[in-house]
């Protein structure tokens, strides 16, 4: 920003489409990484840059829900929260208490939930609505649960995910669904 090089960061690059034409600008790859837990208040504190599947595994482990849904979902936990990410009825907006934001050309600050704006797969932070404005890590609120009954429920959200998507490179979820048909159905 200082010398006037346009940048955009990213997390791991899931659910984006890039022109033929390539981008025009720095791209900066989020890998703010990182985990802490409050196993009392089952709070946990991660860097954006953190796998999603990594840290719902890991909570899953030790017996924490709230993000068993994301095992196995591409992107980090920045790009997660961004787009609101779900999946068989879990969403980000259920477990995020608060993030902190680093806004183009000011200090690090926190937000709670409710000022992410949190919508159907997206967010205030979403399409660059915050010009420059970067995730750099969120609090979750999860609540205690039975380790084995989630890592069980846990491959049963795999299963379904082997059984309906390909594990080849895609551009994954990119169309949103509407509320009575999914997007694979309206293109058809």
């Amino acid at each position: 920003r200082g010398v006037g090089i346009p940048a955009r960061v990213i997390g791991g690059g899931a659910n984006l489409l890039v022109s033929d034409a390539g981008a025009r600008e720095l791209i900066i790859e989020n890998r703010i990484g990182g985990c802490t837990v409050n196993p009392n208040r089952a709070l946990v504190r991660a860097g954006s840059g953190i796998p999603i599947a990594d840290l719902a595994a890991y909570a899953v482990a030790i017996g924490m829900a709230g993000l068993e849904w994301a095992v196995g979902l591409p992107g980090t936990l920045g790009g997660a929260i961004v787009g609101n990410a779900g999946a068989f009825g879990g969403y980000m907006d259920q477990v995020v208490r608060s993030v902190t934001i680093l806004p183009a050309g000011g200090e690090a600050t926190r937000w709670d939930a409710q000022a992410c704006g949190f919508t159907y797969r997206g967010s205030r932070f979403k399409g660059g609505r915050l010009g420059g404005t970067v995730i750099l890590g969120a609090e979750l609120q999860l609540h205690h649960a039975d380790a084995s009954a989630l890592e069980q429920m846990a491959r049963g959200f795999m299963a379904k995910r082997d059984a309906g998507q390909p594990w080849e490179p895609s551009a994954g979820s990119v169309f949103k669904r509407t509320a009575d048909h999914p997007a694979g159905w309206l293109i058809e």
